[in-house]
């Protein structure tokens, strides 16, 4: 799952910026794979330590792409995009947050 996580990134990375904010197709696959990952994640079996890459790896992922979009005066297409992601990606910050209290 830790590996999964770094898939978001790597498109970011690797194709060129203009092609991933012009393929809405692409950008919303990404999302529908983070859906996917982040559900997964908070319903199997998972250790805290690959539960933190996740959400280390997603969060650099939505950092980067906000900035694209920002700078493409595009940041209302990021907020409804990141509006699919954020009921999950916010349980998965809580379980988080309560792992490591629970751990200290």
């Amino acid at each position: 799952m830790d590996q999964l996580a770094v898939l978001p990134l790597s498109i970011i990375y690797n194709i060129p910026q203009g092609i991933i904010l012009e393929n809405d197709s692409l950008v919303q696959a990404v999302f529908n794979f983070i859906e996917k990952l982040l559900s997964t994640a908070l319903t199997a079996t998972v250790s805290t330590e690959k539960l933190n890459t996740l959400y280390f790896e997603l969060n650099t992922f939505f950092s980067e792409l906000s900035k694209a979009l920002a700078e493409n005066r595009d940041s209302i297409r990021f907020r409804k995009l990141f509006a699919q992601v954020e009921d999950t990606w916010v349980r998965l910050a809580s379980t988080l947050f309560s792992n490591n209290e629970s751990s200290t």
